[in-house]
């Protein structure tokens, strides 16, 4: 956006960034959880409980290092059932192409597309990503500053690929402070308090279906031979993980 619209965009704040080339460990491991996916299908409407234990995983590790929190489990439930629709065995292409392809095969930018970048630019790189370390994001860096582009790396410690999710509270100041020291107009007031949909869910609150579409995993158990609640809990088990609890 910022190269092809550079008019259009005020300014970039990067987590995880693609690395230049997609380094062959991280293609590898991207491929292995694809075809463990596909393997799952195979003996379709029956699951094979124990390749989507392995995509779980996989993936879990990838993000979160298999940091466990409230948030990420709740991530993982919700989307398992759009994944199974939007990626079923109708849908392998699109599923390698997202997954496996956008990564392996994206070249990296030119300088003479980087000049094109008017905006500032704010490289952060997960402390702890076990697929992307530093010095690829330093690569970047160097790049960026090479074309002439207003761009600076930030270090989140101990923040996984998905670092979002697990160390907000380093991040959100962050992006807070990035946003406002690159604000030309007045910012307004922050309200003295906020309604989190979360604490009214706790009390019973259910979203009208007019206002929210979202799918029921108990509705896709039905529809597949596979127990996805007892998938989560083998995948995830206190004992794997490094446990956190956000509030």
């Amino acid at each position: 956006m910022g190269i092809s619209y550079p008019d259009k965009v005020l300014s970039l704040y990067l987590i995880s960034p693609p690395a230049l080339e997609e380094p062959r460990e991280v293609t590898e491991g991207r491929q292995e959880i694809y075809d463990l996916w596909v393997h799952g299908w195979r003996n379709y409407p029956d699951l094979d409980e124990a390749a989507f234990k392995d995509v779980l995983t996989g993936g879990h590790q990838l993000a979160y290092n298999n940091v466990c929190t409230t948030f990420n489990d709740a991530l993982t439930e919700f989307t398992i059932p759009l994944d199974m629709r939007n990626y079923n065995r109708d849908r392998f292409e699109e599923f390698h192409t997202t997954s496996v392809k956008f990564f392996a095969d994206h070249a990296p930018h030119s300088l003479e597309q980087l000049r094109r970048l008017k905006s500032p630019v704010q490289l952060v790189q997960c402390g702890g990503d076990v697929a992307y370390p530093i010095a690829l994001a330093q690569r970047l860096l160097y790049l960026m500053l090479s074309a002439g582009v207003d761009a600076e790396l930030d270090v989140v410690d101990g923040a996984p690929h998905f670092g979002t999710v697990t160390h907000f509270k380093e991040f959100n100041p962050r992006i807070h402070d990035f946003i406002i020291s690159h604000t030309t107009e007045d910012v307004p007031p922050v309200p003295n308090a906020a309604t989190s949909p979360f604490d009214l869910v706790s009390l019973d609150w259910t979203p009208e279906t007019d206002e929210i579409t979202y799918v029921d995993l108990e509705d896709w158990q039905r529809e597949y031979s596979f127990d996805f609640r007892a998938a989560l809990d083998w995948a995830y088990p206190p004992h794997k993980c490094n446990t956190q609890a956000p509030k």
